[in-house]
């Protein structure tokens, strides 16, 4: 589980790394921070899933999710 996680954690923060250094994503919040935030929120929405007993369409409810991050961090 911690090998899935660190390579996880390391693709993302590179994809927000390259993000900020083209000046697509903000780079006023460092991109160890934004990698923590996005994780995190994933996380939330894999849980909240478990909770309702799997009830909702989680490709759906995650393709959004991962627009609306996008939209935060983008400086577009």
């Amino acid at each position: 589980m911690l090998r899935i996680m660190f390579l996880m954690r390391s693709t993302v923060l590179r994809i927000i790394e390259d993000g900020q250094k083209n000046k697509a994503f903000i780079a006023h919040i460092p991109a160890e921070e934004l990698t923590h935030i996005l994780m995190g929120s994933f996380r939330l929405l894999m849980l909240q899933w478990r909770l309702e007993n799997f009830k909702f369409d989680v490709k759906t409810a995650e393709n959004q999710h991962i627009e609306n991050l996008i939209s935060l961090i983008s400086t577009r």
